[in-house]
């Protein structure tokens, strides 16, 4: 066997065991995607230097090899020490994982502040915080937001007083600016990155970008976001959502739709990724993938052809999900509650 088979065999070996471990449940934290988006690069020069080197070197792939593994491991435990800080600090869940209980009776507040930088975990110094808020108007019915961010750690929850809000802790070279406009019953609302190239400094992990988002459940919401790297835990079960678009690069994806509206579309398209999708079981689903290197999981779904699934209540369904995913390297897996 030559080096360059010796090599890609041996990393999709890695990569389908660690993926295999977290479907187990054996292993519980999340990589580091905001590492990998800044080390990427490291890849193509290694296998720049395999290629320049003859095709019987195996010593060449053993160093490929244990260079994938050493910053594989390191954002593993990256991830892990993220997780294990986060704990420490008493963050209060910023992060944590959606109650829907405890977002559907949390109160409405004008000066609605998620995070506490009196805590060492969030930085010092080189951090700021922004509020933004696109205040409630009787007459707007539907929304359409833009998102557009960099390195960071997404979130998603209600408000009934407002619109739109968003609380951001980030680097002052990313700080976030907030367009608006209005077309009738509609509010056009943008909310962008001043630097989505940034990535966030390897030698300061308690400086981490965060960005939280309120969004009102009243309206119908189409949505379009555009995200680098980081991590994108966003549940809207509880929203109508007519479209929605998203497009991410190197990120741990957790998405969560509902079936307040009649019709669902969701746009995906991803790089390297891990993806994680639910979808009502009552809602009948159809998935369109384009995407040869990704592993998929498509639980409840039946296999049309080799790009093509649908649940067995898709037809009959009066509320109907569409999905077309364009995934890079990706782990994709979608579920139904």
């Amino acid at each position: 066997m030559n080096s360059k088979g010796f090599f890609w065999g041996t990393f999709l070996i890695l990569l389908g065991v660690f993926i295999l471990l977290k479907k187990l449940g054996l292993i519980f934290f999340h990589i580091d995607w905001i590492l990998w988006a800044k080390l990427w690069p490291v890849l193509i020069i290694l296998i720049g230097i395999r290629l320049l080197l003859p095709k019987d070197n195996k010593a060449i792939g053993y160093i490929l090899i244990l260079s994938v593994v050493g910053i594989f491991a390191f954002s593993v435990y990256e991830g892990f020490r993220y997780n294990k800080n986060l704990q420490q600090a008493g963050n209060g869940g910023f992060f944590a994982p959606d109650n829907d209980d405890d977002n559907q009776n949390k109160p409405d507040s004008s000066d609605w502040d998620p995070v506490d930088t009196s805590n060492h975990f969030f930085g010092k110094g080189s951090s700021i915080k922004q509020n933004f808020k696109v205040p409630l108007s009787s007459e707007i019915k539907k929304a359409h937001l833009n998102l557009q961010g960099g390195a960071a750690r997404f979130n998603a929850d209600f408000t009934h007083a407002s619109i739109f809000e968003a609380a951001t802790l980030v680097d002052e070279s990313v700080s976030y600016r907030l367009e608006r406009s209005n077309d009738g019953d509609t509010e056009n609302i943008k909310l962008v990155s001043e630097n989505q190239d940034h990535n966030i400094n390897l030698g300061d992990k308690d400086n981490t970008n965060q960005v939280k988002i309120r969004l009102n459940p009243d309206i119908l919401w189409n949505m379009d976001f555009n995200i680098g790297a980081g991590k994108v835990d966003y549940d809207f079960s509880g929203y109508k959502i007519e479209t929605l678009n998203f497009h991410s690069g190197l990120t741990a994806v957790d998405l969560k739709l509902g079936r307040l509206n009649t019709k669902t579309y969701l746009n995906v398209e991803t790089g390297l990724a891990s993806f994680h999708l639910m979808v009502p079981q009552s809602s009948g689903c159809k998935i369109h993938m384009d995407g040869a290197l990704s592993s998929k999981q498509f639980d409840g779904f039946k296999k049309i052809d080799d790009e093509n699934y649908k649940t067995a209540n898709y037809d009959s369904a009066d509320r109907k999900i569409d999905i077309h995913i364009n995934g890079g390297i990706s782990a994709i897996t979608i579920d139904q509650y």
